[in-house]
């Protein structure tokens, strides 16, 4: 600010300004940038996503071709209307705006806080007491350990690949690494066999997305990505046969098959199980007069079946809800696993947040819709 004329400062005394990174644009921020600058995150912001000056302008592209050949002064009066128009139609536009952003709270609010309510019921009230002062004290004060935030090291391709380089790197300093190629070490050679996978998996998706109105150039490049991807693919495939003969891969590709197909089994099995159990209960409980049970365990969908970080499809972040599987009381009370802990943690600082807001967005959006008709009663 002090690289700014005087007259453009700004006087911080008595003010608490709380800088944010707008919606649209955080996900390209590092990761530590997506907790501690996100508007999700946020107290008192409701569903405010920070765009409203990048719409203006986003408007204002067309005007690139016209402004560019005038001179300065031109180029800025014919911004200035046009930027005068966008503000004009946006104020006109307000109540009908506001009213239908409030018909969308309605709902909104109440499913986040009846989520919320549920989820917390499911947890442990030690856990939740322990989260609770962790939130409050970031809110207080951004400083504090930020609760929106899982500290377990996480085990990541690269940071394997990092170690497995080091231990290369080892073994050469002790004039012990068994050299079968000259450039290309066992690591480098499983490691660039992924990106390979992850490449093919990229273009598979990319040509996949061309329709009908694709143009030449489109096609002619997707046809070059697969002729340079399949000339890396037979070299790689070259120095593959001397590290891992055709028997050994086919060998660890098949216990890999077996164990992925287990995971899946497991998955699978479980919901049977549920659904088996739940039918037994449907033809029990009618003879018993046993009825409260209904409104726990309820019927199990395919879509219920995710990770506590996924909503359905077509979900943001403000408007996801947990499934729920995660708010059955006792689901967690046996979960002693740090990482399913922090994971619940997140999970529910997020959805206590994502409760306050939408009370907050309902209250101002009713506030500000009566302001905006003031002027026409």
């Amino acid at each position: 600010m002090l690289a700014f004329p005087e007259y453009l400062h700004i006087d911080l005394a008595g003010k608490h300004i709380t800088f944010l990174v707008p919606k649209f644009h955080l996900p390209a921020h590092v990761a530590s940038c997506q907790t501690a600058f996100s508007f999700n995150l946020t107290r008192g912001v409701g569903r405010t996503d920070g765009e409203a000056p990048e719409r203006g302008w986003s408007d204002m592209n067309p005007l690139a071709l016209q402004t560019k050949v005038m001179g300065p002064a031109s180029r800025r009066e014919t911004i200035n209307d046009h930027l005068n128009d966008w503000n004009h139609k946006k104020v006109i536009g307000l109540g009908v705006t506001l009213l239908r952003r409030l018909h969308n709270a309605v709902p909104g609010r109440t499913d986040h806080v009846f989520d919320f309510q549920e989820f917390t019921k499911s947890l442990p009230a030690d856990n939740v007491l322990e989260w609770t002062k962790m939130v409050e004290s970031w809110d207080e004060n951004n400083k504090e350990t930020n609760p929106f935030v899982i500290v377990t090291p996480r085990i990541t391709q690269h940071a394997v690949r990092l170690a497995l380089a080091e231990e290369d790197a080892a073994e050469l300093a002790r004039d012990e690494a068994v050299a079968i190629h000259d450039d290309i070490s066992p690591t480098m050679l499983i490691a660039s066999g992924i990106d390979l996978e992850a490449q093919q998996v990229r273009l598979k998706f990319d040509s996949n997305a061309l329709d009908s109105s694709a143009t030449l150039l489109q096609l002619a490049k997707i046809q070059e990505r697969k002729n340079s991807l399949q000339r890396r693919i037979k070299a790689w495939t070259a120095i593959q046969h001397l590290y891992m003969p055709t028997q050994y891969e086919f060998r660890l590709r098949e216990a890999q098959a077996y164990e992925a197909l287990e995971n899946v089994r497991k998955v699978n099995a479980s919901a049977a199980t549920y659904t088996w159990a739940r039918n037994a209960l449907a033809k029990l409980s009618g003879p018993l007069g046993e009825v409260g049970w209904r409104g726990r365990l309820l019927a199990l969908k395919v879509e219920d079946i995710r990770p506590l970080k996924d909503g359905e499809d077509g979900d943001s972040e403000g408007t996801r809800n947990l499934s729920w599987i995660w708010k059955v009381v006792g689901i967690t009370e046996d979960s002693n696993d740090e990482g399913v802990q922090e994971a619940l943690r997140v999970e529910w600082c997020r959805s206590r947040i994502g409760a306050d807001n939408n009370i907050l967005d309902l209250r101002e959006a009713a506030s500000h819709n009566l302001l905006a008709m003031r002027p026409l009663g």
